[in-house]
């Protein structure tokens, strides 16, 4: 299989997940950003949280590519 509907992810120049949840938001774009139920692994990575984005069904390729242009404005 070559597709991926979850994956979290940090950004090395902003560790607030909340900022940058905030910054996906302003473009209607839902992602999820803290712990999810997985503190012992941030605590491991020495990270606070992290943000997750989902795809799913009702998702196409205009939100998905949306998406990860917003991302690369962020990086």
């Amino acid at each position: 299989m070559d597709r991926v509907a979850v994956f979290s992810f940090v950004l090395a120049k902003n560790s607030n997940f909340n900022t940058i949840g905030e910054t996906f938001a302003e473009q209607n774009i839902a992602i999820r950003c803290g712990g999810h139920c997985a503190y012992p692994l941030h605590k491991y990575f020495k990270k606070p949280g992290t943000c997750r984005m989902s795809g799913y069904i009702y998702n196409n390729e205009t939100d998905i590519t949306k998406f990860f242009d917003t991302l690369a404005n962020l990086v």
